[in-house]
């Protein structure tokens, strides 16, 4: 399990649908219909817990999360899949604000024993978990920064094109 007390916290591909708020009573998830994707994230008092997937497909099971500012953010990234790490790693990274996402990403391509996080880029990164192989998952708690937009990935080479999202921090 790695922890981040950083300054802040999710990865996502696919169809739009799938986004996450914050907005829902503590411990009560709005019905599917009303929030999609808020089976994969919950509030108890100042804590909002995620849980964010990547798989075989190269998609995240959430585009977007929406906490507020300051919440603790225990995020959860598990993979789902079934190919080797060597081929069909995942992880989930949180970048800082003017990170340029392609830009990152081609560095952490060439990256691989550092696990796709590359260390020179380390400036650029809020948070991140460690680079997951089949079946396996890792948390990391970290506070909301600052009201904006941030925006995450998986950095395995070539996950960018669909595996990327966007946390939203709101006042």
């Amino acid at each position: 399990m790695a922890c981040a007390a950083l300054g802040f916290a999710a990865c996502s591909g696919g169809d739009s649908s799938n986004t996450a708020t914050t907005e829902t009573p503590a411990e009560t998830p709005a019905a599917p219909e009303e929030n999609s994707g808020s089976e994969f994230v919950t509030v108890n008092g100042d804590t909002t817990s995620v849980h964010i997937t990547g798989n075989d497909e190269m998609k995240f099971n959430l585009k977007s999360i929406t906490v507020k500012e300051g919440q603790i953010i225990k995020l959860t990234m598990s993979n789902e899949g079934t190919q080797p790490i060597e081929t069909m790693g995942h992880n989930f990274i949180l970048l800082k604000p003017g990170t340029d996402i392609m830009d990152y990403a081609n560095k952490a391509a060439s990256a691989k024993a550092e696990d796709y996080i590359p260390a020179a880029e380390q400036g650029s990164v809020l948070a991140h978990t460690k680079l997951l192989g089949p079946g396996e998952s890792d948390t990391i708690i970290i506070a909301a920064p600052a009201a904006g937009e941030y925006e995450y990935l998986c950095s395995f080479p070539g996950h960018v094109a669909v595996m990327r999202g966007i946390l939203i921090v709101e006042k």
